[in-house]
């Protein structure tokens, strides 16, 4: 990261599940509380619903296109958002301002050609490929970019390092395990299929962190123990 970025903030507001129990006004609260962060960034890192636009789309995910930062919104899917439609999501999402990032990279921070960046990539949820749709593909989506540049990469689940760290990224943002929901059954439910529970961590081997997000929904029991719902705000300085 160059110095002149020390402190960046990117606020990461993800796993919502917009859906039958948390509508519009549980969203316009998360929203104002990110705004109040005064983020240069915010990422949407997927699971944002649990519905399909027709139902929910205009009723109460709309609230997105509140959101404000300097240098942008952006919204990578997860893995709820192929069980309702994620096609007609991305296009709603995007018809809000916000920024769907398919396996792809923008450069933020001073917007001059010569002023200090860092590159932010978006890969689709680990389990796209398998549903049909467009894979994560962090090769592709970095491909050509500036490796003097740091990477901060933006993919749902935290398992999707394995592919991330090969692209010798910085940082993951990543959310999918709710930090458990209901510690301990969630929490060793997770850890089945997931490096990482909540936090940040250094994957062993390499040089990428990831930093897991409790998420600020819930999904199945409206009910969390022992992992209270965030919105993150994350900021970066050179080591």
């Amino acid at each position: 990261m160059p110095r002149q970025l020390d402190g960046y903030t990117i606020a990461l507001l993800t796993d919502i599940h917009v859906g039958p129990v948390l509508n519009g006004r549980f969203l316009k609260h998360l929203v104002e509380q990110t705004n109040r962060m005064r983020p240069d960034a915010i990422a949407i890192g997927g699971d944002l619903v649990d519905g399909r636009v027709i139902e929910v789309g205009q009723s109460h995910v709309a609230e997105l296109r509140h959101l404000r930062a300097r240098d942008g919104v952006y919204y990578v899917t997860g893995n709820h958002e192929y069980y309702w439609g994620p096609d007609t999501w991305m296009d709603f999402v995007g018809s809000l301002g916000v920024r769907v990032l398919l396996n792809e990279r923008v450069t933020l921070g001073d917007p001059n050609a010569t002023g200090a960046q860092f590159d932010f990539v978006g890969l689709p949820d680990h389990r796209a490929g398998w549903a049909g749709h467009i894979a994560p593909d962090i090769e592709f989506a970095a491909r050509g970019r500036d490796d003097q540049r740091e990477l901060v990469v933006l993919a749902h689940q935290p398992v999707q390092v394995e592919q991330v760290a090969s692209s010798d990224a910085g940082l993951q943002l990543s959310g999918h395990t709710h930090g458990g929901q209901l510690v301990p059954f969630g929490a060793v439910a997770a850890a089945w299929s997931q490096p990482y529970l909540a936090g940040l961590h250094l994957h062993p081997g390499t040089q990428t962190q990831v930093y897991v997000s409790r998420g600020a929904g819930f999904w199945g029991p409206p009910l969390r123990v022992g992992a209270p719902a965030e919105i993150t705000r994350i900021r970066l300085f050179r080591a």
